[in-house]
């Protein structure tokens, strides 16, 4: 038996082994589980090796049971290599020919013989220096080959022109080329992959929040829109979280926010219905200025977008949501924007967040020298319902106009689920306006 791929379950465990030799498990896209049986373990064995794609292949050099995989999620795929197989051995044993790569072992003593009393014979794989002149070959710098391309001198030129001559070895691959159907070469830059998405597991995700007018000295504004006094619903200065799981209602301040109207026809909404669940949406057809409720009941929202719109589009009045029961501001959509601005984020227990980068700016209208404070926050503990904001950190931007910082965490810190990450401002008078962002990724458990 060659190189495999066979069908994993998640329900049952999966025989991968055909006999007893070596075999090579290699775990990818996710998690799988491998138990040593020659029985078929039940699907809730406790015990298992856990191999995960990021760890490097199971090699297994003999064993004398079977090997039985179950996959941790739909995504789990392994791939099997087994050699040669072995049979007719006790358990236990070793077998008198275990076969060798010729290759690496050609030349090599493999064993030493009993002899006579007082004779003895000594196995050794030690390179030895010759001791005698007939032993030695002569080696001279052109009869070792080169590698293909290195240089091998640098001719003289004029003054004033240098020619640089190196044969470094970067360590980063330059090309892929064209190898024989079923055998692929890829190039591949890990951190460009995380940022297109193409690693499974792993979002690259960066939110924006705006006060436009609201952010106060000797008090915190959250960065979120509903901080604005001038918008639908604003003068919230402080984003709060529903107390419990529920329905949320998403309106317009205009008519023409409607299924059939100039403006936004339907919306997408991202949230948690629990905090032990990844984030789920739905979609939300707008009816003007009465309110729209939604299907699913959430314990935090994170977004609300545009989908589709009339020539208008894609909002022409504020949108506001509201948690239902508690009648508590969650997201605005300000005129316009097309999107939510809120530099608040809900992650679930099933996942974690690797910190990269947030920043602040700040405008002033009048005066000069004005400064901003701005706080990177988080919640620990978001599903119980007082709330407890832990400072991450702290930077402060100053101005005589427009000022911005842009800043950069190394090393990243990581948060476990569940938890909430937000941005807050403070400024050295009223009625400053400020946006804020962060940059993370979103990582399964």
């Amino acid at each position: 038996m060659g190189t495999v791929q066979p069908t994993v379950d998640t329900t049952q465990y999966v025989q991968v082994n055909t006999g007893n030799g070596t075999i090579l498990l290699h775990a990818r896209h996710d998690a799988v589980r491998v138990v040593f049986s020659d029985a078929k373990p039940a699907a809730d064995n406790p015990v298992y090796h856990l191999l995960d794609p990021r760890h490097p292949p199971l090699q297994i050099p003999y064993f004398t049971t079977n090997v039985w995989v179950k996959a941790t999620s739909e995504k789990a795929v392994v791939t099997v290599t087994e050699n040669e197989v072995i049979t007719g051995l006790p358990p236990g044993s070793f077998p008198s020919e275990y076969p060798l790569p010729a290759a690496q072992y050609d030349g090599l003593a493999k064993e030493a013989k009993q002899l006579p009393d007082n004779h003895n014979v000594t196995v050794s794989n030690q390179i030895t220096q010759p001791t005698t002149p007939s032993d030695t070959q002569p080696v001279s710098a052109d009869s070792l080959p080169l590698p293909s391309g290195a240089a091998t001198a640098a001719k003289q030129l004029p003054d004033n022109h240098n020619v640089t001559v190196s044969n470094q070895i970067t360590g980063f691959a330059t090309e892929a080329k064209q190898l024989p159907n079923g055998h692929d070469v890829h190039v591949s830059n890990s951190q460009l992959e995380v940022d297109l998405g193409n690693i499974p597991g792993i979002q690259n995700l960066s939110i924006t929040g705006v006060v436009v007018t609201g952010v106060d000295s000797g008090s915190e504004t959250d960065v979120w829109s509903g901080a604005d006094s001038t918008l639908l619903g604003g003068g919230q200065k402080e984003w709060i979280k529903p107390t419990a799981a529920q329905i949320h209602s998403v309106v317009s301040d205009s008519i023409s926010d409607t299924a059939a109207g100039t403006g936004m026809r339907t919306a997408l909404v991202r949230g948690l219905v629990d905090w032990n669940t990844n984030e789920v949406s739905e979609t939300v057809t707008l009816n003007g200025l009465t309110p729209v409720n939604t299907v699913n009941s959430y314990v935090c929202l994170n977004d609300i977008t545009v989908l589709t719109c009339g020539t208008d589009g894609p909002n022409v009045g504020t949108i506001e949501v509201k948690a239902v029961t508690d009648n508590t501001l969650q997201l605005v959509m300000r005129a316009e924007a097309g999107r939510s601005t809120r530099a608040i984020y809900a992650v679930p227990s099933t996942q974690r967040v690797v910190f990269k980068r947030w920043n602040g700016l700040m405008t002033r209208t009048t005066g000069s020298g004005d400064f901003m404070v701005f706080r990177a926050k988080v919640d620990l503990t978001p599903q119980v319902a007082t709330t407890c904001w832990i400072l991450a950190d702290e930077r402060t931007t100053v101005s005589n106009g427009t000022s911005s910082g842009n800043w950069v965490i190394d090393p990243p810190p990581t948060v476990m689920g569940p938890t909430i990450i937000k941005i807050s401002a403070e400024g050295s008078r009223n009625n400053l306006s400020a946006v804020a962002s962060m940059g993370f990724h979103l990582v399964d458990n």
